[in-house]
């Protein structure tokens, strides 16, 4: 209480309250050490010290990291000194109460628990907490504040109920225990999930990094209270155990050295609390947070299907590197210099981001590894491009750097092409290789490295690291600058047939809004795998073949979304051709490449004459293709070395083609031939043009 009304608003009133704190006996005494006989090993084994508050408050006090900011400072000191020091002596009260064994000093124990609760100034005590709390979240659609919902009024009751039950012997203290300190932990799950979607909506809302400060200490601070105990949970559901590093996901998000770069902290808190609530606490107990509940900021709060159990944070943060980059590359010099940047040094688009070893997508992109799908692609590159391990990371510089195909590429004539169009194809290139190219390859050997898993928490780890690549957020399906994304790009250039106006999205149409009816089959695939790992009681010794079919499911989808990209290209370069402008080719014919370089070695294991064929076609050496009907050449032998999951009405017919344009077609009227004639050509629907 005398700390709270020093206040610690600045450096003079830090320095006040240190010698506040310094000066406290019990206060200070609480936060040191444990009690006698106490079990700390839930805070050991998540801090490494069974007396962690103490730290954390020195650490505050001297502005060390990560409490670098005055306003974090004060949000760390005040939230330490009244919630998780006094909630860290009631976890010990309450344990002793619960398990002491004489009736006199279990009463003894539970009233210093509930001194604690309630304190001398209910103003600063953690009851006060709960109090806040309580008018900031809704249970059934009412607003819990002075209802029967309140947590100050379940905790309250809970504390009557453990009287009881020490007077009633010791057959429902571990259940009265558990009802109590779940519901006061219950008040800091309130906090941890009101402070991530602070975070977010500021994110969203485009805040400056001061804004941050303060929100983001304040989380810390909370989370902290109830960390150790999510992190100690390590048994899902199906009672099988995973991971306890998804503790860890939330935990970087509230760094405050770290500026967020994804608007991704709610959901994050939300899927590290899923399973790992105390027993007794059912998730309606919690509430819905008002600013969810009231709509405030529709892009923020709405947490997707798809719940990790395990960490997949980084995974998320690549996908913030990579859209963060592609935001950046244009087709300027000054453009590809910035997004390499952002490419070899991630922290250089964020001042506050700390980017840890193997973190980032170059790391992504130089890695080697032992899998099937890895290997294949490594000894397609080696005999197609000369280029070993690390491939996608050597086409990327290539293209940042002007090396290799870019260095000089000449025309049909051998005269150097204009610049300007050198800088559009390598842009193209090296977006391609970050957001496509390096996802889809890692997600195929994270594939492989579940199906090879030797025990259920790899398996799952490796799965949900696969499907956070794919999809890119826990928040919303469908982050920019993932696999997810440009699924629905595609989806909105192709039709269900000749004739049709209907594309292959859930709703038949072109809108923003619009999903991609594959993404939808990858998911229901990820979903059965998840809840396969989650529900079985033993990693069988290989995998089942309904394992491996939708992981192959999965696999051959994916190659689908490229191998639409791939023939869309050819058709916008027949398109570039019939229009004759010079140098009108040089973006289209790098981006299909690209594209072209997802899938190359898959199709190559199919048909090495069709992958030789495709890949004399897309190389770039700045010549126009003169490949005649690049479409009809590509469309053949895609057609002829399609993986085997998908039906080949899953593939559609890209919109603007003229009906039969490769003599393959029935048509209801005229047929037009030639690109930009007739009805469905180039420019109508969602045809045409560029635009990934």
């Amino acid at each position: 209480s005398a700390l709270g009304e020093t206040g610690v608003a600045d450096l003079v009133q830090i320095t006040n309250a240190q010698a506040a704190y310094d000066a406290s006996t019990s206060l200070k005494a609480f936060a040191d050490s444990p009690p006698a006989g106490g079990d700390a090993s839930v805070f050991s084994n998540r801090y490494g010290n069974p007396a962690p508050y103490g730290v954390f408050i020195a650490d505050c006090f001297a502005g060390t990291a990560p409490w670098i900011q005055t306003p974090g400072r004060k949000e760390c000191i005040e939230k330490t000194v009244r919630d998780a020091i006094p909630m860290y002596r009631i976890f010990f009260l309450v344990e002793d109460a619960a398990t002491n064994g004489d009736a006199d000093l279990a009463r003894r124990a539970l009233d210093q628990a509930y001194a604690l609760w309630r304190g001398g100034n209910e103003a600063r005590a953690v009851l006060a907490r709960a109090e806040r709390r309580s008018q900031d979240y809704y249970t059934d659609g009412v607003l819990q504040e002075g209802t029967d919902q309140s947590l100050v009024t379940i905790i309250d009751a809970a504390f009557v109920d453990f009287a009881a039950a020490i007077s009633g012997g010791a057959a429902g203290l571990a259940a009265a225990k558990d009802q109590l300190f779940g519901n006061l932990q219950a008040v800091y799950y309130q906090a941890s999930l009101r402070y991530g979607w602070i975070m977010d909506d500021l994110l969203d809302t485009g805040a400056s990094a001061q804004e941050f400060f303060d929100p983001q200490g304040e989380g810390l601070a909370f989370w902290r209270v109830v960390e150790p105990f999510i992190a100690a949970v390590t048994t899902t559901p199906g009672g099988n155990t995973v991971s306890s590093a998804v503790a860890d996901d939330v935990t970087e998000r509230l760094d405050p050295t770290e500026l967020p770069t994804l608007k991704d902290t709610y959901c994050l808190t939300e899927a590290a609390l899923e399973g790992r609530l105390n027993p007794s606490v059912a998730r309606a107990t919690v509430g819905v947070l008002n600013y969810v509940f009231e709509d405030r900021n529709p892009t923020v709060g709405t947490c997707a299907a798809f719940v990790p159990r395990t960490a997949v944070g980084r995974e998320l943060l690549v996908v913030g590197q990579a859209k963060a980059l592609a935001a950046e590359v244009d087709d300027t010099q000054v453009g590809i210099e910035d997004a390499r940047a952002i490419y070899e040094t991630p922290e250089s688009h964020n001042s506050f981001l700390t980017v840890a070893a193997n973190t980032d997508v170059q790391s992504l992109a130089q890695a080697s590894y032992t899998t099937e799908a890895y290997q294949r692609a490594l000894t397609y590159f080696i005999n197609t491009d000369g280029v070993g391990s690390g491939f996608y990371d050597t086409f990327a510089l290539q293209a940042f750097e002007s090396t290799g195909p870019f260095a000089d590429p000449r025309d049909a004539s051998l005269q150097p092409i204009p610049v300007e169009s050198v800088l559009a194809a390598r842009q193209e290139m090296a977006k391609k290789m970050v957001e496509d190219a390096t996802a889809v390859q890692t997600i195929f050997h994270l594939l492989d490295s579940f199906l090879a898993a030797s025990d259920l928490v790899s398996a799952l780890e490796f799965l949900e690291r696969a499907r956070a690549l794919f999809s890119g957020a826990t928040t919303a399906f469908g982050s920019p600058s993932t696999v997810w994304d440009r699924a629905n790009k595609r989806a909105r250039n192709f039709v269900t047939g000749v004739g049709s106006s209907t594309y292959l999205t859930d709703d038949g149409t072109t809108s923003s809004t619009s999903v991609a009816l594959v993404n939808g089959r990858i998911e229901d695939s990820f979903a059965t795998l998840q809840d396969t790992v989650l529900t079985a009681i033993s990693l069988p010794p290989t995998p089942s073949p309904a394992t491996v079919s939708e992981v192959n499911a999965i696999k051959d989808r994916i190659e689908l979304i490229y191998q639409q990209a791939t023939l869309r290209y050819a058709w916008l370069l027949d398109e570039d051709a019939a229009a004759g402008v010079a140098n009108n080719y040089h973006d289209h014919h790098s981006e299909g490449w690209a594209f072209w370089r997802v899938i190359a070695p898959l199709v190559n294991a199919r048909s090495a004459s069709a992958a030789a064929d495709i890949e004399a076609f897309y190389a770039y050496t700045g010549a126009r293709p003169t490949q005649d009907k690049a479409f009809c050449f590509v469309k053949e032998r895609l057609e002829a070395n399609r993986p085997g999951t998908p039906s080949a009405s899953e593939y559609g017919r890209l919109e603007p083609v003229p009906c039969n344009y490769c003599g393959d077609e029935t048509c209801p009227g005229p047929t037009p031939t030639t690109p930009g004639s007739g009805a469905g050509a180039a420019g109508s629907g969602g045809g045409g043009g560029g635009g990934g």
